[in-house]
């Protein structure tokens, strides 16, 4: 195994290198790139040295971590029939896993040495593997051997079917590429490279074989008449080659670092960016760019011309990705501690969370591969536009069981624009430089908030944002209330919930039957948990703007740092403008770009804000006809983060919640119920977390067993974690 604990700089290309002391992505750690195969509709597997296989998607955030194995994967094998992946899981055994329902099959490696080197027949009945001892076997679909060859005499390094069928080709240390009938019949061979021959790839029509070399060399062979050409040009052996989906191009990586793009055997491109061996290569998109993989513990996406794209890291969390701009997404948010920026002037670095608003980017793999370009990096807008400074202090009164907190805010030359203020990580103020709050002294702002103290433990730290948009925060401060907590909290239960809408081109069949469901199966659930549970409810006309800016302020009034809210929000959402709105009850659909009616974002924000409970999860039911779903995205993930709580929403992947006549709810709803009725229980205990990570399993299934359609929910777990039921 290859487990690095990198601190490795790659420089956000070309545009910031012209920067004085630029700022770089790095990560703690990651395990090099030994293989990686296409299961199309853009999903990749990749083998990684610390013998994990992990499943990922350029078009997604699906992710799968198959571990267990003690052997590194050097090869995977995929079959379209079945949705089959094979991988050698250790010396004594073969691993088949099934795509579609996530099962195993295993088969025993009998009858000859460790297996390097998988190939799936294309009617996908047979799976050939090529051993260390030079054999070929052939597996059926029930784990039996058919056939066992006595191939090389040396290992095998690779072996692949011809898409008609017809043959089996394998290379081997003994330098032989050789040619194989489907009965074990050797039909030709060739002596191609000085040493090792250490891979192969056949041209679709099956007419033209490529192999590389550990004598650097990429040999074309001509299976019709025998022809062999050499291409030259790298300077290492080569790891890996690959035709497009056409025949006309050609890739190979090396141990030289780079990957070579091969036209009637002339180099078209010399693709360089990794800084350790290249072990494979492949088209991706349609042909239009390559993804590669590495030593150096990164997967890589140029264009044909072999401009970089976007880096991906690997890791049992999730991917990491980042552009060359500086731009960055990830799939869990564990993975904010993982990933930072720094400089030689700053070797600690800085956390996402100081780029957050700008550089945050779902979906980056994708809007990375359209031709955009122009735009200002992270490197170059922190220079021209750092973050403020942010100092804290907190004056605690025993008396009143609650603390002055005073923040200091310094400009450093990017301006001042927002100020926060968190109590036990909530949000519990927001302010602009022309608030009657802030007092400026020179180039600072004083700034000071009141909050309540909760019994126990008490957290606070601010935040501010320069007119760019970075972020930074002040230390955190902590301090112990003697003030005993009531035996039980109280759950303040907020439902809004709109199913018709002016006219009846909106209208929802199930929005006010989920939130008076999730009303009684809450109120059901928190019984013993809850001192109380009040619960504010705003139903189709009652959900006006103002109806809603009344509520919330009417929880406000009624709320204690040490108490709980629970918002349910089920209706139309819409983004306008880079901002998310919900669509009230006063919405014209004959008026789609007139979003006055509608409670925004930063209104949301605003009013969650006020709410002295520090324990918070909110709940978006909502769906955007021909809305842009990766802009929502960042709405709500700007929102859960900047408000300091937790967050469910319904669908990103498709244009719309999908609700349901057989379930009788929303899909999301159904989830929830189902959740609160004890399938979310951890540990004995229902809580805000455990509810959200049941939802994220059970809301792609419903969609697609019930409804045969894809429907994925966003979640984000910025706040504390609470009970709902135990």
């Amino acid at each position: 195994m290859v487990l690095r604990f990198l601190f490795v700089w790659f420089l956000l290309q070309n545009s910031i290198l012209a920067v004085e002391s630029p700022l770089h992505p790095s990560w703690k750690e990651s395990s090099g790139i030994s293989t990686f195969s296409d299961l199309g509709a853009g999903r990749i597997a990749t083998g990684l040295e610390n013998k994990t296989v992990v499943i990922w998607s350029l078009k997604g955030r699906f992710f799968r971590v198959l571990q267990a194995n003690t052997s590194i994967v050097s090869s995977i094998a995929y079959s379209p029939f079945g949705e089959r992946i094979a991988y050698q899981a250790d010396d004594s055994k073969i691993r088949i896993y099934s795509l579609d329902t996530g099962e195993f099959q295993e088969i025993a490696n009998t009858g000859g040495g460790s297996i390097a080197v998988f190939d799936f027949s294309p009617d996908g009945k047979l799976l050939a593997g090529g051993d260390e001892n030079g054999k070929i076997r052939i597996w059926n679909s029930k784990g039996e051997i058919v056939e066992s060859i006595s191939a090389h005499d040396g290992p095998i390094t690779d072996l692949k079917y011809a898409s008609n069928s017809k043959y089996v080709a394998t290379t081997a240390e003994d330098g032989k590429l050789r040619i194989w009938s489907p009965s074990g019949k050797m039909l030709n061979e060739y002596v191609l490279h000085n040493g090792s021959v250490l891979c192969l790839s056949i041209s679709p029509d099956a007419k033209r074989i490529a192999t590389g070399g550990d004598d650097g060399k990429v040999r074309l062979v001509d299976l019709a008449d025998g022809k062999i050409v050499s291409l030259i040009g790298h300077t290492s052996s080569v790891h890996s080659t690959s035709f497009s989906s056409d025949g006309t191009y050609l890739l190979s990586s090396s141990e030289d670092l780079t990957v070579r793009l091969w036209k009637e055997g002339k180099t078209i491109s010399v693709i360089k960016g990794h800084t350790d061996t290249v072990n494979r290569a492949v088209f991706v998109n349609g042909g239009k760019n390559v993804l590669t993989g590495s030593d150096d513990g990164t997967q890589k996406i140029f264009d044909l011309k072999g401009n970089l794209k976007t880096n991906i890291v690997l890791t049992d969390k999730g991917k990491i990705v980042f552009n060359p701009s500086g731009r960055f997404d990830y799939d869990s948010e564990t993975l904010e501690s993982y990933f930072f920026f720094n400089s030689e002037e700053s070797p600690d670095g800085f956390g996402l969370e100081t780029f957050f608003n700008r550089f945050y980017s779902p979906e980056l793999i994708q809007t990375s591969l359209s031709d955009i370009g122009g735009e200002q990096t992270l490197s170059e807008l922190y220079r021209s536009s750092p973050p403020p400074k942010v100092r804290i202090q907190i004056q605690p009164d025993p008396n009143t069981d609650s603390a002055s907190i005073q923040g200091t805010v310094c400009d450093s030359g990017g301006g001042i624009e927002d100020v926060f203020a968190y109590h036990n990580d909530s949000l519990i103020s927001k302010e602009s430089p022309r608030s009657v709050r802030m007092v400026r002294t020179g180039n600072c702002l004083q700034v000071v908030f009141k909050s309540a103290l909760s019994p126990g433990s008490n957290s606070f730290r601010i935040g501010a944002e320069s007119k760019a948009g970075l972020v930074a925060y002040s230390e955190t401060k902590n301090y112990q209330s003697l003030r005993k907590s009531a035996s039980k909290a109280t759950l303040h239960l907020v439902l809004i919930a709109i199913d018709d809408y002016p006219g009846s081109s909106m209208d929802l069949k199930y929005a006010v039957k989920d939130a008076t469901a999730i009303l009684k199966k809450v109120s059901s659930a928190g019984d013993e948990t809850f001192d109380k549970i009040v619960a504010y409810t705003a139903y189709n006309g009652q959900a006006t703007k103002s109806g809603m800016e009344d509520l919330f302020q009417r929880v406000a009034s009624s709320s204690g740092p040490e108490d709980a809210l629970l918002v349910f929000i089920a209706g139309h959402g819409k983004e306008k403008s880079g901002n998310f709105f919900f669509l009230t009850s006063s919405y014209q659909a004959d008026k789609p770009d007139d979003v006055r009616s509608g409670f925004s974002q930063q209104e949301f924000i605003s009013s969650i804000s006020k709410i002295p409970a520090t324990r918070k999860l909110i709940i978006f039911d909502t769906c955007d006809s021909g809305g842009e779903w990766i802009t929502q995205f960042k709405d709500i993930s700007s929102f859960a983060k900047t408000a300091g709580v937790c967050v469910i929403a319904s669908t990103l992947e498709k244009e719309e919640a999908y609700e349901s006549s057989e379930l009788s709810h929303g899909i999301l709803t159904t989830a929830l119920l189902e959740g609160l009725e004890g399938k979310a229980r951890t540990n004995g205990k229902i809580t805000a977390a455990s509810l959200i990570s049941y939802v994220n399993l059970r809301v792609p299934e419903l969609a697609k067993t019930v409804l045969k359609k894809e429907q994925y929910p966003y979640s984000s777990q910025r706040g504390r974690d609470f009970t709902l039921n135990e």
